[in-house]
């Protein structure tokens, strides 16, 4: 009697034992190292992330806290050159951590706000102003493959001297860094041009930019057509 008792004591400590919680199980799933079980504790555990962020972040090869500290630094460094401000590794030393999250949710919110905006219609001149803007919103959409700015900082108007580059948003700053000049501004015009010839085309704004090789240029024969000169 003694050792049935003695025999059903292992199965009842087993059946009494508390369930994992949901990060380990998904730990032991995706056969993580120890290194890799910490960041995926740190996140899903701690910070409320969800499994699919870490699954996300580890096939973009960011398993482990030290691969993220090191997309959490290139990010901020590569977030402040795209908007000409001067780098501040201070926030980062003082509060990694947050600069990691951050970093997670940034690219995510990225990825689900990546969709372009609808192309323009044709050119119309009764709406020439709904029009420009239309341009100029859907152009804010396409990012450059050639320094990754919105599409739209080709055909950016001037800021005024007395602006604050502080108190711009942070589009605003990304479309106001590149230059205006060189390969990758080459580039991002072409690709300019060939829309508003497309929407131009057959229009009465043809005319106005038929010859024309750059994008900018376009939009500044219209505007200056349409608006009339400053």
């Amino acid at each position: 009697m003694q050792n049935q008792q003695a025999n059903h004591q292992p199965a009842a400590a087993a059946a009494a034992a508390p369930p994992l919680p949901q990060w380990q199980i998904d730990t032991n799933n995706l056969g993580l190292d120890a290194e890799e079980r910490e960041l995926h504790r740190l996140l899903c555990d701690f910070h409320s992330f969800t499994h699919a962020h870490y699954v996300a972040l580890r096939e973009e090869g960011y398993g482990t806290l030290h691969e993220l500290r090191i997309r959490a630094l290139l990010k901020d460094v590569n977030d402040a050159t795209s908007r000409g401000i001067p780098v501040n590794l201070a926030v980062y030393q003082q509060d990694p951590v947050t600069c990691m999250q951050n970093s997670v949710l940034a690219a995510d919110h990225i990825e689900q706000d990546s969709t372009k905006a609808e192309k323009s219609e044709k050119f119309d001149y009764a709406n020439w102003i709904t029009w420009e803007e239309s341009v100029e919103v859907y152009l804010e959409s396409v990012i450059s493959n050639a320094n990754g700015a919105p599409l739209s900082y080709v055909i950016r108007k001037d800021l005024s001297p007395n602006v604050n580059w502080n108190s711009l948003e942070e589009l605003q700053q990304r479309i106001y860094t590149p230059a205006l000049q060189g390969f990758a501004f080459n580039l991002d015009s072409k690709e300019v041009l060939a829309l508003m010839k497309e929407l131009c085309l057959g229009m009465d704004a043809e005319v106005w930019i038929k010859n024309i090789k750059c994008g900018r240029d376009a939009m500044i024969a219209l505007r200056t057509h349409y608006d009339g000169p400053d």
